[in-house]
């Protein structure tokens, strides 16, 4: 996901989850940048109903904010 722009990562996120067989696997570096896309990615996942295992494992807005 680092490679692309930032206004994509929500669409490839929905994108690769649509095509996969139930199961799908998120890696990022432990940056503020990696962090901030997967959360982008994880609020696309709940969007779109998939059940959410990490950083938060529920449907509700995920606590971890923030540059940290």
């Amino acid at each position: 996901m680092a490679e692309l722009p930032a206004d994509q990562v929500a669409v490839t996120t929905r994108a690769l989850w649509k095509g996969a067989d139930d199961i799908l696997v998120l890696v990022e570096p432990g940056t503020p940048d990696g962090h901030r896309r997967i959360l982008e990615g994880r609020t696309a996942l709940v969007d779109d109903g998939a059940t959410i295992l990490a950083p938060c494992p529920y449907a509700l807005p995920c606590p971890l904010t923030g540059a940290d």
